[in-house]
């Protein structure tokens, strides 16, 4: 499928113009975020914090869009290493990005690695963006937030995997203008069934 984009093999990378990513990504999320252009926010001059990083992608496309700072969040050791080793192959947008491994938490003690939100992006300035793909984590962490942590951030984008009214819900309360879109079916690797995900876009400043 990105063959037919445009995307060249070249031994065990997979390159289009400047990018490059090794063959052992996930191909179907750099499908998603580069082909597809599944991320419709504006980014240029922000700091997104990106959780659920997987295996780089969306941390290079927010880069590649002009990005101040990207904060890349992966639990996963494997999608963390080859997300490090992905960076490297394109210097040009890595320096922008910091990869973390650990989970994101609402405050409170955590017997595993993890961060909340307010230490992510302690003593960075605005403008903002929150990016959640995280496999269903969003509405543990979203519908528990207080308004407090939410308002630090100027945009949201969350893809959710089991409904979003809950999220819109949550994200109206705390001063948003949200859209929704229609689901569409996917497939959760980690349960091994098919999903139905969809987007939640929230923007403090106007209607998106």
């Amino acid at each position: 499928m990105l063959v037919s984009k445009g995307w060249q093999v070249e031994q065990d990378t997979l390159r289009k113009g400047n990018l490059r990513f090794l063959l052992a990504s996930d191909l179907s999320a750099i499908y998603e975020v580069f082909e597809r252009k599944v991320y419709y926010v504006d980014v240029r001059g922000s700091t997104v914090v990106d959780v659920g990083a997987g295996t780089g992608d969306s941390c290079l496309y927010f880069a590649m869009l002009g990005a101040r700072k990207v904060i890349g969040v992966e639990p996963e050791p494997s999608r963390f290493a080859l997300a490090k080793r992905n960076l490297h192959l394109n210097p040009e947008l890595a320096y922008r990005i910091e990869l973390k491994m650990g989970y994101v938490r609402s405050p409170g003690p955590s017997t595993v690695k993890s961060f909340t939100l307010s230490q992510l992006v302690a003593s960075i300035g605005h403008p903002l963006v929150l990016k959640m793909d995280c496999e269903g984590c969003e509405y543990n962490f979203i519908l528990n937030a207080d308004d407090k942590i939410l308002a630090m951030f100027d945009q949201i984008f969350i893809e959710y995997h089991y409904g979003g009214d809950f999220l819109v819900r949550k994200l109206k309360r705390a001063g948003f203008k949200v859209n929704k879109s229609w689901p569409i079916r996917g497939y959760n690797e980690f349960m091994g069934k098919n999903i139905y995900v969809g987007y939640v876009m929230a923007n403090r400043y106007y209607s998106v």
